[in-house]
């Protein structure tokens, strides 16, 4: 037993060693390195120019040929689409905005002060939230508190808008 111990022991020393050499030295390392990148640069007839040139040119033209292939593919379809339909669309996109903000300020208004709990007019305590509700209150941005009624076990929601 005693033996295992000593090798993990050993073993935790060389990685520890190996980290600082390579923190230590990480300087060192870097100027090497780029003295090493700079002579090869020099000593070799490396046309760097060109190749970078080279790779940005393909570079922008794979990405022009992916974006015409989606865009087109999408352009296309909005162009069979009615202006009506559109119309239609925007308006119903509009309602459910509309009513969401509906919801959200009724929330708010219902749920912004409680202080004590409504059937029994006691203490409440603060409990923390569970995890979908800490998502929801980001995502429709409100700040949600859940309190517990010690005495009659009701739960229930403080809600402020952010």
């Amino acid at each position: 037993m005693e033996n295992t111990t000593q090798k993990k022991l050993k073993r935790r020393t060389k990685n520890i060693k190996k980290e600082h050499i390579f923190k230590k030295y990480s300087f060192e390392i870097t100027i090497v390195s780029m003295i090493s990148l700079g002579l090869f640069l020099l000593l070799e007839n490396f046309e760097l120019k060109f190749l970078i040139k080279q790779f940005f040119i393909t570079f922008y033209e794979e990405i022009k040929e992916i974006l015409k292939i989606i865009f087109g593919r999408f352009i296309s379809k909005i162009l069979k689409i009615e202006s009506s339909d559109i119309f239609g669309i925007s308006l119903l996109i509009f309602a459910f905005i509309l009513l969401f903000l509906k919801w959200r300020h009724n929330l708010i208004i219902k749920n912004s002060v409680i202080d004590k709990c409504p059937k029994c007019s006691n203490k409440i305590h603060r409990i923390k939230r569970k995890k979908r509700i800490k998502i929801l209150s980001y995502i429709i941005r409100l700040k949600v508190k859940h309190y517990h009624c010690h005495i009659c076990k009701l739960r229930m929601y403080n809600i402020k808008g952010i």
